[in-house]
């Protein structure tokens, strides 16, 4: 009998343990996505603001 309750112990360890990795994959998947968006975000404001700049640069004759 104690052999099939460690068994038993044993896999509701794994089972609990495997829950919590996919917890904490999840959390990181979300974190990456967030963090993805800011980044690509940021990414536009640079592309408009160099375009931006050579648009300015154009108006003032620069060939830059």
């Amino acid at each position: 009998m104690d052999f099939m309750q460690r068994q038993f112990d044993i896999s509701r360890q794994l089972i609990q343990a495997m829950t919590t990795d996919v917890e904490y994959q999840r959390r990181i998947a979300d974190i990456t996505h967030h963090y993805e968006a800011i980044v690509n975000e940021k990414n536009r404001k640079i592309l408009k603001l160099e375009s931006t700049i050579q648009a300015m640069k154009c108006l003032h004759g620069e060939t830059t």
